[in-house]
C-alpha cells in the first residue's frame, strides 16, 4: 500500500474523531459572566459580594448574605455573521448566526444554622453560555451550495453545563470573612460540524461537497470537580475581596455519529466502533475587587478579573477501538490516542459597578439603581478565530435595578450589551479538515473572512430572606 494511502486512511478518520471535539472550547462558550444583579453591575461582584451567588464570585460574601434564597435567570441574545474569504481572496455569501437562546438560571441558599461566625450556602449554577450555530447550506445567485462556515460548526444544539455547588465562610474574626465552596461542574457537549475528505488526486477541486462527511459528537456525561477560595476584609467605608477558583477538566465518553462522503471512494466504506474519550481542560479565575461606601445610599466597585486560558493547550482524545474499514485502495485502520492543538491565551478583564438607593420621596418602594462598565480581551488571535469560536475583544454596557418590595423580599432586573470587535482575518492558520498527508497545497485556511458579533442580554430574579 502507498505512503499516500496511509496519510489518507489515518488522517481521514483521525479528522472525523477529533473536529467536532476541538470545537468544544470555552472560549466559544462563555460569552462574560452571568447572574443578575452582579450583571447589572458590570461583573464587578467581588468585594461586594452579598447574596448566596457569592458561591460564583467569591465565597467569602456569604458572611453577608444571611439566610437567604436567592432565583434569576437571563437570557443572552447573539448576532453574528461570517463572511468568508477563499484562497484566492473572493468573498463567499455572507451567513448569518443561528444560535439557540438560553436562559442562564441560578438557584441558591445560603442559611448560618444558627451560628454567629459560620454561614453555609449551596447552589446550582449555569455559567453565561451561546450555543452556537450556523445554516449547513446557503443560497446565490439562486443555487444552493454548501455553507461556507461548515467546516467550523454547523450546529452545537444540545449542549449544556452546570454546576452544584456547596460553600461555606468563616467570620469569626472582625472585618475579615474567609469562604470556600467545591463545585461539581456535569454537562453534556454536542457538536456537529462538516470534514473534507478532498485531495489533489481523489477530487476534482478543494472542499468538493462529494467529499464532505458530517460528524456529530455527543460527550454525556462529562463532569468535572472545582472549587474557589477567597476572602473580604470590611473597613466600613471600604470592602476589599479577592478569589481564585481552581481549574477543572472535563472528561468523559464520547459518542461519534458519523456520515461517510457520497464519492464512490467510499460506497462499501464502514465505521467500526463509535466512543472516543475526551478530555477539556478549564481555567484557573483570579479575582480581585475592592468596593467604596463614601455614602450610606451608595457602593461603588472596581474589579480585575484574570482567567488563565492558556491551560487548554491542546485536546487528547483516545478512541475506544475504533477503525475504518473497506476503504477503496487503502483498507482498514485502527486509530490510536491523539491531541488537537488549541493554542488558547490568557484573558482579562477591568469592570466597575455601582449602586445606589433612590431617596424614599422620589418612589414608594425602596428602589435600588445599578450600572456598570466592562472591558473584556478574546481567547484567541484573529488568526486562531473561527466562525465556532467568536471570542473578540468585548465592551459590555449593563444596568438594571431592585426593588425591596418589604424588608425580606427583593426583586432585580438587568439588561445588558456587549460590544464585540469585528476582526477581518487574512492570515488565518486554521487549514481546512481534508485527510491528505500534511503540508499539501490542498489544504487552504477556513477561516480568513469578516466577522461581526454584537449581543444583549435581559433578566430578572428575586430573593427573600429567611427566619
Amino acid at each position: 500500500m502507498s505512503t499516500r494511502n496511509l496519510w489518507w486512511g489515518r488522517l481521514l478518520l483521525a479528522l472525523l474523531i477529533l473536529a467536532p471535539c476541538a470545537k468544544v472550547q470555552a472560549g466559544g462558550l462563555y460569552l462574560f459572566d452571568r447572574g443578575a444583579r452582579a450583571l447589572s453591575r458590570g461583573g464587578a461582584f467581588v468585594a461586594g459580594a452579598d447574596d448566596p451567588s457569592s458561591l460564583w464570585y467569591n465565597p467569602a460574601g456569604l458572611k453577608y448574605s444571611g439566610n437567604q434564597v436567592l432565583a434569576d435567570a437571563t437570557l443572552t441574545i447573539f448576532m453574528g455573521s461570517f463572511t468568508r474569504y477563499d484562497a484566492a481572496g473572493l468573498a463567499q455569501p455572507t451567513v448569518d448566526a443561528q444560535p439557540m437562546p438560553l436562559p442562564i438560571p441560578t438557584l441558591a441558599v445560603s442559611h448560618n444554622f444558627g451560628l454567629e461566625d459560620w454561614t453555609f450556602g449551596a447552589g446550582i449554577f449555569a455559567p453565561n453560555t451561546i450555543l452556537m450555530g450556523w445554516p449547513q447550506t446557503v443560497s446565490s445567485g439562486g443555487l444552493t451550495q454548501p455553507s461556507p462556515a461548515r467546516y467550523s460548526l454547523i450546529s452545537m444544539r444540545g449542549s449544556i453545563l452546570s454546576a452544584f455547588s456547596l460553600g461555606v465562610a468563616y467570620h469569626g474574626i472582625e472585618g475579615l470573612s474567609i469562604g470556600a465552596d467545591i463545585q461539581v461542574q456535569t454537562g453534556r457537549f454536542k457538536a456537529k460540524t462538516a470534514l473534507s475528505g478532498c485531495d489533489a488526486f481523489a477530487c476534482s477541486f478543494p472542499e468538493d461537497p462529494e467529499f464532505d462527511s458530517t460528524v456529530t459528537l455527543d460527550l454525556f456525561p462529562a463532569v468535572g470537580v472545582s472549587g474557589a477560595v477567597g476572602f473580604t476584609y470590611d473597613m466600613d467605608f471600604a470592602r476589599l475581596g479577592a478569589s481564585m477558583t481552581f481549574p477543572y477538566s472535563l472528561h468523559g465518553a464520547a459518542d461519534l455519529s458519523i456520515t461517510l462522503p457520497t464519492s464512490p471512494l467510499f460506497d462499501n466504506a464502514t465505521i467500526k466502533g463509535n466512543k472516543a474519550d475526551v478530555e477539556i481542560k478549564f481555567p484557573f479565575i483570579y479575582r480581585v475587587g475592592g468596593e467604596l461606601h463614601p455614602a450610606d445610599w451608595l457602593r461603588m466597585e472596581g474589579t480585575f478579573v484574570y482567567e488563565a486560558w492558556s491551560r487548554q493547550k491542546d485536546i487528547p482524545i483516545t478512541p475506544h477501538n475504533v477503525q475504518m474499514q473497506n476503504i477503496r485502495g487503502i483498507g482498514n485502520y485502527d486509530v490510536g490516542p491523539m491531541a488537537i492543538q488549541r493554542n488558547m491565551k490568557d484573558t482579562w478583564s477591568i469592570r466597575g459597578g455601582f449602586e445606589a438607593i433612590l431617596p424614599e420621596e422620589w418612589l414608594p418602594i425602596k428602589t435600588v439603581f445599578r450600572g456598570g462598565l466592562a472591558y473584556e480581551t478574546g481567547a484567541f488571535s484573529n488568526s486562531s478565530l473561527t466562525p465556532m469560536t467568536l471570542d473578540t475583544n468585548k465592551v459590555v454596557l449593563t444596568g438594571g435595578f431592585g426593588l425591596n418590595f418589604t424588608d425580606t423580599v427583593r426583586f432585580d432586573t438587568v439588561a445588558g450589551w456587549i460590544f464585540m470587535a469585528d476582526p477581518k482575518v487574512r492570515d488565518g492558520n486554521i487549514k481546512a479538515p481534508a485527510a491528505i498527508r500534511p503540508e499539501s497545497a490542498i489544504q487552504q485556511p477556513i477561516n480568513n473572512g469578516n466577522y461581526k458579533a454584537e449581543a444583549f442580554y435581559l433578566g430578572g430574579g428575586f430573593s427573600f430572606m429567611l427566619e
